[in-house]
């Protein structure tokens, strides 16, 4: 595959390969957060052999023109300048490649980590990832900066952003876009982070302590039901009080004012009005609330979604007893023996993300590979990822592997593309080809992106 020396240099990076229609404009940043410049500047159109786009649709050959970042249109005719009163506009920079152009890979479960939380000694189950993501400075996390590098150059145009620790509950989590800079942003809704993994009595006890998360976070908030009932009755009784306290005091007065009692038969009066004298009622104490238990309250009233690292059988089905209990919206990651319960994650609509470098283990790559088709059969949703490692540059390599042992190509596509996307809540943005979605996109030769005797390169808008 043939590209020109200039467009190369304006247009594309990378190294030779080792192995929906939306219309929603990109959003840079995740829902309320305050937007951020990526970095994005310039105005051009790829023309490209061909390109495919959302849905399994293939155009050629392709004109796709990228604003600042943004696919801003799409066509199979070359755009023209535009004409006014005043005359035609200057031509569109126009960039020619050969070969075909797809959406960039999305990586449901990878290592990129800022510094904050590389450098964190003592990780809180209540942090946010996206409060710990670097501003959008060139040098404001040069380490960050080279991992984004390698995984744009590798063709990963978005990824998942979690806590790495082992803790049960892992705060939350963030997908992310890649800015000009090569830091991550924030680019759609947090996921609360969980874990249950070890051997089989690890995994029990996993298993107790997630029920008791949710469990008490229910508890926490009936009491908090509770507290009101409480509240109310408190605020009965103290104007009860309050009406006989009054009634106390004027009688306590109509008693001092009368003559001729005795001392005696005054310390008896006065021991006798303090008797009498009414109980104020006591303020019901609050529950006290934490962040981490709110965060679990959040994901039950479906605020936000949750991600369970899970392998065994035993932890998958407590994982789907817990999202069928509360109505969870939840994705399982890991999933070493979901084809066990492959029918029970089609019917509770759970999806799961493999770690696809399980396919480069001789004692487990057919396995591997197996299970990825069951689970396709089953209706089960699959993404493919790195598997939190410090390799997503050998993804698409992996992948590969996977197709030259007798996977399906589209399925693994989808796999690495437009499921992973939709399951992150991305699909606008990211995992195909379409107007308002990223610029980040992949150019290769030969029939596919998993053709190792091509070409392959990154397209990084600039």
């Amino acid at each position: 595959m043939a590209v020109s020396a200039c467009s190369l240099a304006i247009a594309f990076s990378g190294t030779p390969a080792v192995a929906n229609p939306l219309d929603a404009p990109l959003s840079p940043q995740a829902d309320g957060a305050e937007v951020q410049d990526l970095g994005f500047k310039r105005t051009y159109t790829i023309h490209a052999d061909s390109a495919w786009l959302a849905d399994g649709r293939v155009l050629s050959p392709a004109y796709i023109t990228l604003t600042k970042g943004v696919i801003t249109r799409i066509s199979s005719r070359e755009p023209q300048a535009q004409k006014s009163l005043l005359g035609s506009g200057p031509k569109p920079k126009i960039i020619k490649v050969d070969g075909t152009l797809a959406a960039g890979v999305v990586d449901a479960w990878s290592s990129v980590l800022p510094a904050e939380i590389r450098l964190d000694r003592r990780p809180l189950p209540f942090s946010k990832v996206a409060d710990d993501l670097p501003i959008q400075v060139v040098g404001a996390d040069p380490a960050l900066a080279a991992a984004v590098a390698a995984q744009r150059s590798a063709g990963i145009a978005a990824t998942y952003i979690g806590r790495a620790d082992g803790n049960l509950m892992r705060g939350l989590g963030v997908p992310v876009g890649f800015s000009a800079h090569d830091l991550p942003y924030a680019g759609g809704a947090e996921f609360l982070d969980l874990m249950v993994a070890g051997d089989a009595l690890g995994v029990q006890r996993g298993i107790t302590d997630l029920n008791n998360l949710f469990s008490e976070a229910v508890g926490y908030r009936d009491s908090v039901d509770d507290y009101q009932e409480e509240l109310e009755k408190y605020e009965e009784s103290l104007k009860k009080y309050q009406e006989e306290l009054d009634k106390f005091i004027k009688e306590q007065k109509k008693e001092e004012g009368k003559e001729g009692d005795s001392k005696a038969d005054g310390e008896d009066d006065k021991e006798k009005k303090e008797k009498k004298r009414p109980k104020r009622p006591q303020r019901p104490s609050p529950p006290v609330s934490t962040t981490a238990r709110d965060m679990i309250l959040d994901a039950i009233d479906g605020k936000i979604s949750v991600r369970v690292q899970v392998e065994s059988a035993a932890g998958i089905r407590a994982a789907i007893a817990l999202q069928e209990e509360h109505n969870l919206n939840m994705m399982l990651v890991g999933c070493d023996e979901a084809v066990q319960c492959r029918f029970e994650l089609a019917a509770a609509g759970i999806g799961v993300v493999l770690d696809v470098n399980r396919v480069h283990n001789k004692a487990n790559g057919q396995r591997f590979i197996d299970q990825f088709q069951q689970l396709l059969d089953a209706e089960v949703d699959v993404a493919l990822s790195s598997g939190g490692r410090n390799l997503g540059p050998m993804l698409l390599a992996y992948a590969g592997e996977m197709i030259a042992q007798g996977a399906d190509a589209d399925a693994v596509w989808a796999a690495l593309t437009s499921t992973p996307a939709r399951m992150l809540g991305m699909a606008s943005n990211f995992g195909q080809i379409n107007r308002g979605c990223s610029g980040s996109m992949i150019l290769f030769g030969g029939n596919s992106p998993f053709d190792a005797s091509a070409l392959f390169q990154a397209h990084q808008p600039k």
